[in-house]
């Protein structure tokens, strides 16, 4: 039952972000933008110390890839495209993947720590180089 869960998901997120990207290539960049900063939230990192933190800008990031405009997702932030890729790829693979790969791979509670904090790592290293070399 849990893979089922786990494939419906996977095919309703996929099938989200294609219409998400049919609907933004009707608007134009401009409207986005407006609409964005009217949004009342900031980085709380940000408002305190004027550092980025590593999501700073991913919701721009995201936006102008489903857009198609590669350069600027980059621009944004540069983890935006590799994590909405990964995020395809690993949607991709549960769709595809039988129920005995997919329970074999099944992390156990050790790794779901060490998973964590290698994101935790890495996502402090890309801050202080992102705020380091100004990206």
């Amino acid at each position: 039952m849990r893979i089922l869960i786990l494939k419906v998901v996977s095919v309703l997120s996929l099938l989200g972000l294609a219409v998400l990207s049919f609907v933004l290539s009707k608007i134009s960049w401009e409207e986005i933008e407006s609409h964005l900063a009217r949004v009342p939230y900031r980085c709380p990192l940000k408002a305190l110390t004027g550092f980025q933190c590593a999501l700073c800008g991913m919701t721009h990031s995201w936006l102008a890839l489903l857009k198609g405009n590669i350069h600027r997702a980059f621009h944004f932030n540069p983890l935006g495209p590799l994590l909405l890729v990964l995020f395809c790829l690993i949607c991709f693979f549960i769709i595809m993947g039988n129920a005995s790969s997919i329970e074999k791979f099944s992390p156990t509670h050790e790794h779901k720590r060490i998973s964590a904090l290698i994101a935790v790592c890495g996502l402090s290293l890309f801050m202080v180089a992102r705020n380091i070399f100004k990206f």
